[in-house]
């Protein structure tokens, strides 16, 4: 059955007395928005228009959203939670992936980082930061982000060195050590194509825009994210077939690995061979008929960042 999402309002007054409801287990997840100003014109914020201006004489009294995150995983136990969506013109790849691990621990692996972009007068007239390529910086951000889990988390050294970003150290006193709830899903606010094919490349999913049709999603999102589904497909389908093969190897009584470790038991060259060389023609076939896809006329591949 398909759930509904809960949409909490990050302004002032904050309510918070709908989280025992929402975590009820009737919602879905919670999300939360993160915006410095409201999306609202002062002239529509009226009580003909929304109720929501009894209570509240300006839409723009934002609070931090990540701060109230923290709030929420901490007064609810099942639903999962969400930002929706944070700008990371204004934040780091190191702190936010700090941020968000806390976040992730106070909601025992509930937390969804809902990230995005903004345009050019935000940036560089609010937040007086540089604007340029936001595709390429989003990318950028997210794998530099990741890296530091992964360093946190798997222990791997530190060592991203980017256009935008670089991070290159990170003492044992400064690690929080590995997360048990693993690292949080990392979710892409995408409008243009540029950043859907980010979203499809380093991202675990993809918020569309509230405007967003479904004749755009079919023809400007789908196809850009595509070339990333396809690419995955293809490594996917050749992994799952060595698995397979090694399963039989291990511990199958029949199939190609079988056939393999039976071969080479009785010391039968030839049959080891053709077994061998079956199985590399199966998993040729496979990508092949994986690679057909590629060649569908509405896919894009290659936009400019």
């Amino acid at each position: 059955m398909l759930k509904p999402a809960a949409f909490l309002r990050t302004t002032l007054p904050l309510d918070l007395s709908q989280l025992a409801a929402w975590d009820s287990g009737r919602y879905h997840s919670i999300w939360l928005p993160d915006h410095m100003v409201s999306f609202w014109p002062d002239s529509i914020w009226t009580p003909e228009f929304t109720d929501l201006a009894t209570a509240s004489p300006s839409p723009h009294r934002y609070l931090d959203s990540l701060a109230v995150a923290a709030a929420v995983a901490v007064l609810t136990e099942h639903v999962p939670i969400a930002t929706s969506v944070v700008d990371t013109v204004r934040r780091h790849p190191a702190s936010l992936a700090q941020t968000a691990l806390t976040i992730d621990h106070l909601a025992k692996g509930r937390f969804i980082l809902g990230l995005g972009s903004q345009i050019r007068p935000h940036i560089a007239k609010r937040f007086s930061m540089p604007w340029s390529r936001p595709a390429a910086r989003m990318r950028e951000f997210i794998l530099a982000m990741r890296a530091v889990w992964d360093c946190w988390y798997a222990g791997k050294p530190l060592d991203f060195r980017g256009e935008f970003y670089s991070h290159t150290l990170m003492t044992p006193m400064f690690s929080p050590g590995a997360n048990p709830y693993g690292n949080p899903p990392v979710f892409l606010a995408a409008v243009g194509p540029q950043m859907a094919e980010v979203a499809g490349e380093v991202a675990d999913g993809l918020i569309a825009h509230a405007f967003t049709t479904e004749r755009y999603v079919r023809e400007v999102t789908l196809p850009a994210i595509a070339p990333q589904v396809i690419t995955a497909l293809r490594v996917t389908a050749g992994l799952s077939w060595l698995v397979v093969v090694a399963a039989e190897m291990i511990a199958g009584r029949d199939g190609l690995g079988f056939a393999v470790w039976v071969a080479r038991n009785g010391l039968r060259i030839d049959l080891l061979a053709a077994a061998m060389v079956t199985i590399g023609l199966i998993g040729v076939l496979l990508d092949r008929l994986l690679v057909r896809l590629t060649r569908v006329p509405s896919v894009r591949w290659g936009y400019e960042r």
